[in-house]
């Protein structure tokens, strides 16, 4: 099994063994640290670190409604009470 992991603000890599190669070599602890994927298909593995670190480098995109973004805690709230008043 392969693991895409993310140490926040730090870095992005790949790695079969997590707590060898995270914990242990680079001296972080679980919580420190966050896996955004796994998979046996290293091929997919690569891919996907390869898209996450182009697309954070230059095209920092904003969210938008066309993405799934609806707005904050507090607007999607609201949006939610409009529809459920209305009925």
């Amino acid at each position: 099994m392969y693991y895409l992991y993310h140490i926040p603000g730090k870095k992005i890599g790949v790695t079969t063994n997590l707590e060898e190669r995270v914990t242990n070599q680079q001296g972080y602890e679980p919580h420190e640290y966050e896996v955004l994927s796994e998979s046996e298909d290293i091929e997919m593995i690569n891919y996907y670190q390869d898209f996450i670190q182009k697309s954070n480098k230059k095209n920092r995109t904003k969210m938008s409604k066309k993405m799934g973004y609806i707005g904050n805690v507090n607007e999607a709230k609201g949006m939610l009470e409009k529809i459920y008043n209305n009925k």
